[in-house]
This record gives C-alpha cells, sequence and structure tokens, in this order.
C-alpha cells in the first residue's frame, strides 16, 4: 500500500488488502478458521480481531500487524523479534526502548 494513499482505519486497511490479494470474505474466512460474518464486522470496524488473529491476518495478507493496527509502514527493517518471550520479558525490553528514547 502506498503510505500516501493508507486507508485510514483499521477496517478499511483490512478490506483494501483482501481484495488486493483478490481474497472473498469467505475465502479468508476459511483461512483463518471463522466466519464471513466475523470478517465483514472488522471491515466495518464493529469489532477488532484478537492479537492471535490479527498475526494470522497479517501473514496471509503479507502485511504487518502494525500497519493493520495502525496504517504505519512495513518497513520492519529495526523490528526485533519478541516472539517466545514472556509478558515480562517484553514489558523490559519496551521499557528500555522508551528509556533510551527519551521518554
Amino acid at each position: 500500500m502506498n503510505e500516501a494513499h493508507t486507508p485510514s482505519t483499521f477496517g478499511s486497511r483490512l478490506k483494501a488488502l483482501r481484495k488486493q490479494s483478490r481474497k472473498s470474505q469467505v475465502s479468508l474466512a476459511l483461512a483463518l478458521n471463522t466466519d464471513a460474518s466475523t470478517i465483514s464486522r472488522w471491515e466495518n470496524d464493529e469489532r477488532l480481531p484478537d492479537y492471535n488473529m490479527l498475526q494470522k491476518l497479517a501473514k496471509i495478507l503479507e502485511t504487518s500487524e502494525r500497519y493493520l493496527m495502525y496504517g504505519e509502514t512495513d518497513d520492519t527493517s529495526d523490528w526485533v523479534d519478541l516472539s517466545g518471550l514472556n509478558f515480562e520479558q517484553k514489558h523490559t525490553i519496551r521499557t528500555l526502548v522508551r528509556l533510551l528514547r527519551g521518554r
């Protein structure tokens, strides 16, 4: 997606990416083991997916969770994979990053 034309909501970004990948709501729902009405609610900004579902959506639609949720670009060059860490470990790393940024 071009950042200058980034859809403004989670639902609009999801719908645009789904259409770009030529998937129907039904086919996306099947890939996520859910139903099309759930996809519709997300696309209409009536609900948001839980984090596990968000991760699956990002993988299927070949984008980042950050782009889906916030519309931020998919530049992952400075990302650190925190998977496999527990909540406390992730919290510690996020706190350190905030301290390093001076916040």
